[in-house]
């Protein structure tokens, strides 16, 4: 009788203390899957992160590339007035052409992509861009 109730509590002993490893090989497993759920969910929003800024530059591109040509047709474009007006639009136009180069500058320079400096940039970029396309209207406007 004795002899059973050691077995037997050897027995228990044994099999709590395999399924205590079995346990901890699932936890284990469940920590390996759900860090590469992590990294599945990382690497996705990275992708999308990074689709988003490519799809920005383009249409900034696309704008800066309207405003070089809207720049070059105000150049040429002749305008009647004394020659102190003449020169005031001018200068009207280089200036154009210099905040448009800017705001090339600035996105040609953007390299650190992070979700910190993401808003600030972008928030820049639209700000100067809704600045310039006001300068346009307003000398189109004379």
């Amino acid at each position: 009788m004795k002899k059973s109730i050691l077995l037997s509590a050897v027995a228990l002993c044994f099999s709590l203390s395999f399924s205590s490893c079995k346990n901890n090989e699932e936890k284990l497993k469940d920590a390996q899957k759900d860090m590469i759920q992590a990294q599945k969910k990382l690497i996705k929003a990275e992708s999308e992160s990074m689709r988003e800024y490519d799809n920005f530059r383009m249409k900034i591109s696309k704008k800066i590339t309207d405003n070089e040509l809207a720049i070059a047709d105000l150049k040429i474009k002749a305008i009647d007035g004394t020659m102190s007006q003449k020169q005031k639009f001018n200068a009207q136009v280089e200036k154009l052409e210099i905040k448009n180069m800017e705001l090339k500058q600035t996105l040609d320079a953007y390299g650190t992509y992070n979700a910190d400096t993401w808003d600030a940039f972008k928030k820049d970029i639209d700000a100067r861009t809704a600045a310039l396309e006001k300068d346009f209207e307003a000398i189109n406007r004379k």
